[in-house]
C-alpha cells in the first residue's frame, strides 16, 4: 500500500477510535487500540489498554465531547504512531474536566 493511501487508510482507522470515545463503546475502543498501548490521561496518569478500558468499564471516564484537531502521522515499516490534539470534556471520578489535549 502506498503512503497517502495508508496515511489515509490509518486516519480512517483512528477516526473509528474517536467514535468509539465519544460513544463511550468499550468494544470497539479495546479493538482499535493496540494491546501495548500507553498513554498520558488527562489528569496526567500513564495508563495501558487494559486501563483503559476499565476506566470506560466501570463509569470513572465519562467522555461528553472529544473533538480531534491537529494530527501527526509517522509511518514506520507497518506501523503508524498517530499524535492528535482533541478537545475533551468529561468526567474523571466525581472530576470534571475539559481543555485541548495531545495524545
Amino acid at each position: 500500500m502506498g503512503l497517502r493511501r495508508r496515511c489515509i487508510h490509518n486516519l480512517a482507522y483512528e477516526q473509528k477510535l474517536i467514535e468509539a470515545y465519544k460513544n463511550n463503546n468499550i468494544e470497539a475502543s479495546s479493538e482499535h487500540n493496540h494491546d501495548n498501548l500507553v498513554f498520558n490521561s488527562p489528569d496526567g496518569r500513564v495508563l495501558s489498554k487494559t486501563d483503559d478500558i476499565e476506566s470506560i468499564k466501570s463509569g470513572v471516564l465519562k467522555i461528553q465531547e472529544y473533538n480531534p484537531g491537529d494530527y501527526t502521522v509517522k509511518l514506520i515499516a507497518d506501523i503508524a504512531a498517530v499524535s492528535v490534539s482533541i478537545y475533551i470534556k468529561g468526567k474523571i471520578a466525581d472530576n470534571e474536566f475539559e481543555g485541548n489535549f495531545r495524545f
